[in-house]
């Protein structure tokens, strides 16, 4: 036997933590991987959003080029009237500008001018001839300079605009640069970012810039640059407002989930800001703003156009796609986990429960020898003692009377012990079996009480016994109901002081008899009560010491009890005292 339970335990299977970290690292594995889908299917949301974005920053700035060659052919257009007529005026200037209707074609472009080079030496006679057609003419700003190019001609030449003739761009850092680019290139130049003049007195005026373009004298040669200084009679330019140009090319496409920048030069700095769309602001405050810039070479100046979207450019359903991958990912994770810890632990309870098992049932047999071969000896001990007690051995004194009966008494609660042992043992297997009849259930209690008579005299204890009414029967097994009411009367006595009183109370409610066993005790603590009717577990009181016990009583009544389709319960207050209440069918 000894070697069956040594057998038997030294069978080792695996602990919870090593299922638990087992099933970590199946998740943290699986995790993982989710993640790594997950950012791997954001980074191609991001970058398919990006190549999106970029193909119409591209397109965008493919227009701006475009829109700009169309200005320039038409300044081109303009500068070729004085190659086909020998003077042009203002109204040759306005019939011309007039058919190209720009207001509605040609979106920021202001208006088409023309500015003549007047040497110094011929400031005051150009000045005299230009006042006998446009009184009041004069050059601005003054000043004396070597060279003079101030605005004779302009289209649309009514409100702010009128007010440009005699102005001299070439004074103006900025817009000589372009002008003398132009000049000695032959091709079109832009200036950088400026305010044009009808704007100047407006301090929130758009910022824009001028082109130009260049004219020569009819034949003259034009292979070097000093050849194209000398046949230079002057500029057609053209006042371009960015924001209108830009919001006449790409407003209809912005929305507000996209926006875009302009500025004038690679520096994408606050002072070179030509455009901004106005959904730039709120667009900021949105996460993801994924934003792409391409480079706009413009005449001799460069743009950089930055172009901003968010995901909601993407549809729905792509921009859900990263998110759904980690959830599922995630959930995933822990069912193949949790799959795992619950295979693994069920596995592990199969085998702890075998194993349990076997243990259980080498020990019931264990026990149950053991209970025979002592409650033989002890029997034989109780009738020896008895038949010394009676005199069968002849007289015996008092002291030896007395000594006799703690000897008869240590032997009964001997053999109550292995009682109880061979009792748990058969409940454990299932080996209980009861054998019912009609129970006077009040002759029983009184039987009961007669038992205990001794032990509740001795501790000056009263028992009051209350009744539902005469003849109260219950169909039970005498042998183990009295094992039950004996075992409550038993603690009731135990772990109440002396002097104190004992209720046992019978009802019958319907189809069921109950029977309280009420004492005024120690009680019993909140933290204490799961353990009552745990096997072999006691609970530590003040009185726990001298009543002694095995912690097999009330495991045992419990068991009893589900046997008769009963129950067993308890009130109990720590200090005051506890009432367990049996309840039985009637029948």
């Amino acid at each position: 036997m000894r070697k069956k339970l040594k057998l038997i335990g030294n069978l080792a299977t695996p602990s919870l933590k090593t299922y638990i970290t087992a099933a970590t690292v199946v998740l943290l594995a699986s995790l993982l991987v989710s993640f790594w889908t997950w950012n791997n299917a954001r980074t191609s949301l991001k970058r398919d959003i990006a190549t999106t974005l970029q193909g119409g920053t591209d397109g965008a700035r493919d227009m701006v080029i475009s829109k700009i060659g169309t200005y320039a052919e038409v300044l081109n257009g303009a500068a070729g009237l004085f190659k086909a007529l020998p003077t042009v005026n203002q109204q040759a200037w306005t019939n011309y500008v007039s058919h190209l209707n720009i207001q509605n074609r040609y979106p920021g472009l202001q208006a088409i001018v023309y500015s003549e080079v007047v040497p110094d030496n011929e400031r005051d006679a150009y000045i005299a001839g230009r006042q006998t057609d446009r009184p009041g003419f004069s050059i601005r700003p003054e000043g004396q300079r070597d060279v003079y190019v101030p605005v004779r001609l302009i289209e649309p030449n009514v409100g702010e605009n009128a007010q440009v003739i005699g102005f001299d761009p070439y004074q103006e850092p900025a817009r000589k640069k372009a002008m003398d680019q132009a000049r000695d290139t032959g091709a079109l130049s832009i200036t950088s970012r400026l305010v044009l003049v009808p704007d100047q007195n407006n301090p929130k005026a758009s910022p824009g810039f001028i082109i130009f373009v260049p004219v020569y004298s009819n034949n003259a040669p034009l292979d070097t640059v000093n050849e194209r200084r000398a046949a230079l009679i002057g500029f057609v330019s053209a006042g371009v407002r960015s924001y209108e140009l830009i919001d006449g090319l790409l407003g209809s496409a912005i929305t507000e989930n996209s926006a875009v920048q302009v500025f004038d030069g690679t520096n994408q700095d606050a002072k070179n800001l030509i455009y901004e769309s106005p959904t730039l602001s709120n667009l900021r405050k949105q996460p993801g703003i994924i934003s792409s810039s391409s480079v706009i070479t413009v005449g001799s100046n460069r743009w950089t156009l930055v172009g901003y979207v968010n995901q909601s450019i993407a549809s729905k359903a792509q921009r859900n796609q990263p998110r759904l991958f980690l959830i599922a990912g995630i959930l995933f994770s822990f069912m193949i986990a949790g799959g795992l810890l619950f295979v693994m632990i069920t596995r592990a309870r199969h085998i702890a429960h075998e194993k349990n098992r076997e243990v259980q049932e080498a020990k019931d047999s264990l026990i149950s020898l053991a209970s025979h071969q002592l409650r033989t000896p002890a029997t034989g001990v109780k009738q020896f003692i008895g038949m010394l007690m009676d005199g069968y051995a002849g007289d015996v004194s008092k002291e030896q009377k007395r000594m006799l009966q703690k000897a008869y008494q240590s032997n009964e609660r001997q053999l109550e012990i292995i009682n109880q042992i061979l009792h748990v043992t058969r409940a454990d297997s299932g080996r209980l079996v009861l054998r019912k009849e009609p129970v006077d259930l009040h002759s029983l209690i009184r039987r009961v009480i007669d038992e205990h008579a001794g032990s509740i005299k001795d501790r000056q204890q009263r028992v009051i016994v209350s009744k539902a009414r005469a003849g109260l029967s219950v169909q039970a097994d005498p042998q183990y109901l009295t094992m039950v009411l004996d075992n409550l009367l038993s603690n009731a006595s135990k772990y109440s002081h002396p002097r104190t009183t004992i209720r046992i109370t019978t009802k019958q409610s319907g189809d069921t008899i109950t029977i309280a066993v009420s004492d005024a005790g120690v009680g019993i603590s909140d933290e204490d009560m799961p353990r009552l009717f745990q096997k072999f577990s006691r609970i530590d009181n003040e009185l726990s010491i001298e009543a002694g016990g095995t912690g097999i009583g009330l495991y045992l009544c419990e068991q009893v009890m589900t046997l008769h389709d009963g129950s067993i319960t308890v009130k109990s207050t720590e200090g005051e005292g506890s009432t367990f209440t049996v309840s039985l069918p009637s029948k």
